[in-house]
């Protein structure tokens, strides 16, 4: 990730639904505050335990769609969190896979 963030001219890609896998934000959620505090948010909001859920599954719930959408978003923005946390923060230029338009609009905003 160091490499990622020392490149000025980075390039957030917030993945579509299909990229939700267990272990996802694992070392993110580990290594950064920020992360965590992303996590704590939206397991707050959801009422139960998206981090857990993305670190370790089950897959089978991950992939349902009601909760893998869920689980690409926060992860995204968990993702562009750690960069901040590192002291880069890429340009607010985003590309997405539909339906997480949502994710490129939440990294403009946070620029």
């Amino acid at each position: 990730m160091n490499d990622i963030a020392s490149n000025r001219d980075t390039l957030v890609l917030c993945p579509g639904q299909g990229a939700q896998h267990v272990g996802m934000g694992a070392k993110w959620h580990e290594h950064h505050l920020p992360v965590r505090q992303i996590f704590a948010t939206a397991n707050e909001q959801l009422g139960f335990d998206l981090a857990a859920l993305c670190v370790a599954g089950p897959e089978e719930k991950l992939n349902r769609t009601d909760v893998a959408q869920l689980a690409i978003f926060t992860t995204s923005i968990a993702a562009y969190a750690a960069l901040r946390d590192v002291g880069e923060l890429p340009p607010p230029a985003m590309t997405v896979e539909p339906p997480t338009n949502v994710c490129r609009l939440w990294g403009c905003s946070a620029a």
